[in-house]
């Protein structure tokens, strides 16, 4: 069975079906929602942590 990664997936649902060849352009704006969602995904970690920290005291 075929399987498909996280990146893969955001990759297929952000980008032209039409596009042969990614542009420099299009790369970059995929690598920067990339970091971005990165950065969020640590951020909601680091406060799901503080609060359970916070819930144990």
């Amino acid at each position: 069975m075929y399987e498909i990664n996280y990146n893969q997936a955001e990759d297929t649902l952000y980008d032209s079906p039409f596009e042969t060849v990614q542009s420099t352009r299009s790369h970059s704006a995929i690598a920067k929602r990339r970091a971005i969602k990165a950065r969020i995904d640590q951020i909601n970690e680091q406060r799901e942590l503080r609060k359970l920290i916070e819930d144990s005291y």
